[in-house]
């Protein structure tokens, strides 16, 4: 067998050879083939054989023979592990021949609830020294198939991928709403805005149609779910115009669209009254229009002279007027332009 080496002690420990002899151990002393280990009461010691295997603790008050039965290594005569017992040989040949009668075989029963007796009145046992069994592969094999498979339970079965039990993920529809869509005109330059928010999506498909028929655009969705177009180059003339959106997510799922409206007209401007004339020797003049679509209008005087005046005058309920009072009008002719 393999020399056992001291790897920890715990209390006492000690070594006491066949001829008596005894020695106290420390870790890293070696045990030979014959010797016994002994430990304290409350102490333990561990024991390395270097065989591969863990470490084999001995606990206190103990003593260990080190015999090399303790080595997994050592190989041992399979007689050693046969029953050898003569009664027992006896009472297999009986059980093959049958001219023998087993109760003579047998020991005779005694009375009593104790064991059955020997010739002598004691009792008698077969004493096996070692059972061996081809255990060859020496392996274990774990998880489903060492046993053939979960058993399977009256009325149900496992599942596989793809059955009812397996969890089903959900992804929600997409959603889209407009925010914002403007487009107008102030002082004859046009403006436009159109913004949007999206939930549950990547992109949203943007059709705007007007007076100059339809463009599609497709935008994406940032990472706070909001979206927009930018119409700026565009030919927007004045009319109506319609907005319809629709969010897209990665499947390809479209929401339900979303729709706005928005347009604009261009202002116009007409002068209705435009008179300069003198009633003796004073002067008047008279100056107001109307307007649609419009908060102010710019007004230009020309006059003789090199005469020429600009007015800036506010649109009140759809009507404007200038005020030459104020100005010298000299006699000659006049045009305005608003």
């Amino acid at each position: 067998m393999a020399n056992a080496t001291v790897i920890s002690i715990t209390g006492r420990a000690w070594a006491r050879d066949a001829e008596g002899n005894v020695r106290e151990l420390s870790v890293g002393d070696t045990l030979q083939e014959g010797e016994v280990l002994e430990t304290s009461d409350n102490g333990s010691a561990q024991l390395d054989f270097g065989d591969g295997q863990d470490p084999i603790l001995i606990e206190g008050g103990e003593q260990v023979a080190m015999t090399p039965e303790l080595d997994v290594d050592e190989i041992v005569d399979a007689s050693e592990f046969a029953a050898l017992d003569e009664d027992l040989e006896a009472l297999l040949a009986a059980l093959d021949d049958d001219s023998i009668d087993l109760l003579d075989v047998l020991d005779a029963t005694a009375a009593g609830a104790g064991p059955g007796g020997a010739a002598d009145g004691g009792h008698s046992f077969v004493r096996l020294a070692r059972i061996a069994e081809d255990t060859n592969p020496l392996a274990f094999e774990y998880g489903m198939n060492a046993l053939g498979g979960l058993p399977e339970e009256q009325g149900g079965a496992l599942l596989t991928a793809g059955e009812e039990g397996e969890s089903e993920v959900v992804i929600p529809d997409p959603t889209v709403t407009i925010t914002t869509f403007d487009i107008s005109s102030t002082n004859n330059e046009v403006s436009s805005v159109l913004v949007g928010a999206a939930t549950n999506a990547t992109g949203v498909i943007v059709t705007l149609t007007g007076p100059n028929g339809t463009v599609t655009f497709e935008v994406d969705v940032d990472v706070e779910g909001n979206w927009s177009v930018d119409l700026f180059g565009l030919e927007l003339p004045e009319g109506s115009y319609t907005v319809v959106a629709i969010a897209v997510n990665q499947q390809g799922t479209q929401s339900e669209p979303a729709t706005a409206d928005s347009g604009y007209t261009l202002p116009t401007v007409a002068i209705d009254t435009f008179t300069i004339g003198s009633e003796g020797n004073e002067v008047g003049a008279e100056l107001n229009g109307s307007a649609t679509n419009a908060s102010h209008v710019g007004v230009t005087l020309t006059g003789p002279n090199g005469l020429e005046q600009t007015f800036d005058v506010e649109v009140v309920n759809g009507a404007w007027s200038v005020d030459l009072s104020e100005l010298e009008l000299p006699e000659g002719s006049y045009s305005v332009e608003a």
